[in-house]
């Protein structure tokens, strides 16, 4: 099993492995920001959440088949975060 420093890692090599593949430029800026209870929580640019979330189950296949990485669910989050004020 892994820990969160070692998941981090391993995301960084699988983003620096897909430079210059369509699925590099959907995960290119993305960031694994926490890994705790089998699910890698990534950052990711809003306007690439939902490519990435199609993607998910390549995402996990490559990661299995190149890192020996798996039994995780993959949450893609995002900064902009809308908040809703009612005046």
């Amino acid at each position: 099993m892994m820990d969160e420093s070692q998941v981090k890692q391993v995301w960084s090599q699988f983003i620096a492995s897909k430079v210059g593949s369509p699925l590099g430029l959907i995960l290119g800026g993305s960031e694994c920001v926490h890994y705790q209870d089998n699910i890698l929580e990534i950052k990711i640019d809003e306007s690439q959440r939902e490519n990435a979330q199609s993607k998910q189950q390549k995402i996990r296949n490559d990661l299995a088949k190149k890192h020996r990485f798996t039994g995780f669910e993959i949450k893609f989050t995002s900064d902009s975060v809308s908040l809703g004020m009612k005046i």
